[in-house]
């Protein structure tokens, strides 16, 4: 398994009641290939628009202090002098369980072709837990929260009904091995794993350019979080920036208009 070193996500800052009540979880991240930043001059404002978003994909944005869920059509500026951070995350839609293993699957039809933006397997097979390294963060880390009922847990022992995000529960005694496929038509989608102190562990890259192995994986011995994120790009003409989250070769999944006024 690679390591990752050079950055550091972390997820989930709780409090000793909101973990009994899994009530609020926060995602902290600061690598900057996951979202798109941009801030303006001290009397600047930046214009928002959001010109597309499919409905499998969360677009959010942040001054590192509110945090917006945002829908195509809507436009809003983001305050004066503040930063803007942008970042698409693929939510959870089916669940498939198994004795074989549990299928997840994320951003419905948000992969090239008839793809999704990204699935995730989880096997209970007492393999071994890879090692991790836990970095520094590089930067003041970008923030948004999760609510406890947005959580499907594995194992679970309820139905999948509208959940978002993915939770794996481990221990030393029953490892968890999560695992994606290589697959081309959903590159530029990061799946991260993070650990319940807010520190990443790893990321599962579809689309590796440095390991052709048809499959990745993590296996863990303590209880993670498992979220994918877009990568973004971006270009300027004039003061307008055109920021396109794309998967595969490409489809695009969301498109954001920024401007300084």
């Amino acid at each position: 398994m690679k390591k990752f070193p050079s950055f550091v996500i972390g997820l989930i800052f709780l409090s000793v009641c909101s973990f009994a009540q899994q009530d609020l979880q926060q995602l902290r991240f600061d690598n900057n290939k996951y979202y798109y930043f941009r801030e303006p001059g001290r009397s600047g404002n930046l214009s928002v628009d959001v010109a597309s978003k499919i409905p499998g994909i969360i677009l959010m944005s942040t001054d590192r202090s509110a945090v917006r869920r945002m829908n195509t059509g809507q436009t809003f500026t983001n305050g004066r002098g503040n930063p803007f951070y942008l970042f698409a995350v693929p939510a959870l839609y089916e669940v498939l369980l198994s004795e074989d293993g549990n299928r997840y699957k994320f951003g419905q039809n948000g992969g090239e072709g008839d793809f999704n933006s990204a699935e995730v397997l989880v096997f209970r097979n007492n393999a071994t837990a890879s090692a991790i390294s836990v970095g520094r963060y590089i930067r003041p880390p970008v923030k948004f929260s999760i609510s406890g009922d947005e959580l499907f847990t594995d194992p679970s022992t309820v139905d999948y009904a509208t959940q978002q995000f993915l939770r794996v529960e481990a221990s030393e005694n029953q490892t968890a091995e999560i695992r994606i496929n290589r697959q081309t038509e959903r590159g530029n989608v990061f799946v991260c794993i993070f650990n319940e102190k807010g520190e990443f562990l790893a990321e599962l890259n579809p689309k590796d350019k440095n390991d052709n192995s048809p499959t990745k994986s993590f296996v863990t011995a303590q209880t993670v979080y498992v979220i994918p994120l877009v990568g973004s790009k971006f270009t300027r003409q004039a003061n307008q920036d055109l920021i396109q989250f794309e998967v595969g070769d490409p489809k695009e999944v969301a498109t954001v208009k920024i401007e300084e006024i």
